[in-house]
């Protein structure tokens, strides 16, 4: 986990928390001058019922709302930038061995790119997009045990049926 990469995140999200606590609490007492209580808690749950509003938010003490501390909001921001950064982690490592399993063993599928010499068959992973426009396909292909991401025109490209 890249720790400059957390807190610079971190820093983001205390910044954008602390804007909407101060946007709340300016609505909280612009209410309170007309005689209201605002509408929603700072979490969005509807004020204006008549029965028990129940948010999870102001009932636990798992997150923040409009009392929340400068600290206990930089504490927050800290732990949501700390889990984004370890799903990002374990994004990256299932899609690395995604791309290692594609390499290995294909998907069955082949296309044929016009290259120097003619034909060339390679192991197809998937199609991206399909421009009419522009008479381009963006294809996936295994190439040097690698999966590349190219732009053909359609006059480059063809499918064809698997070997066997």
């Amino acid at each position: 986990m890249n720790t400059s990469t957390v807190t610079a995140r971190a820093a983001q999200l205390t910044a954008k928390f602390l804007a909407a606590q101060a946007d709340y609490l300016e609505e909280c007492r612009e209410y309170g001058e007309q005689g209201y209580r605002h509408p929603e808690c700072f979490h969005g749950t509807n004020q204006w019922t008549d029965y028990d509003n129940i948010c999870a938010g102001c009932e636990d003490d798992d997150t923040i709302n409009q009392w929340s501390t400068r600290e206990e909001v930089e504490a927050y921001a800290l732990a949501l930038a700390q889990g984004e950064a370890l799903h990002a982690e374990a994004e990256a490592r299932r899609q690395a061995e995604r791309e290692r399993e594609l390499v290995a063993n294909g998907t069955g599928m082949y296309c044929e790119l016009l290259e120097r010499g003619g034909w060339t068959r390679y192991p197809l992973v998937r199609l991206v997009d399909f421009s009419t426009d522009c008479r381009t396909v963006t294809v996936e292909i295994v190439k040097n045990e690698r999966i590349k991401q190219l732009d053909m025109h359609i006059n480059t490209f063809r499918m064809v049926k698997p070997q066997g």
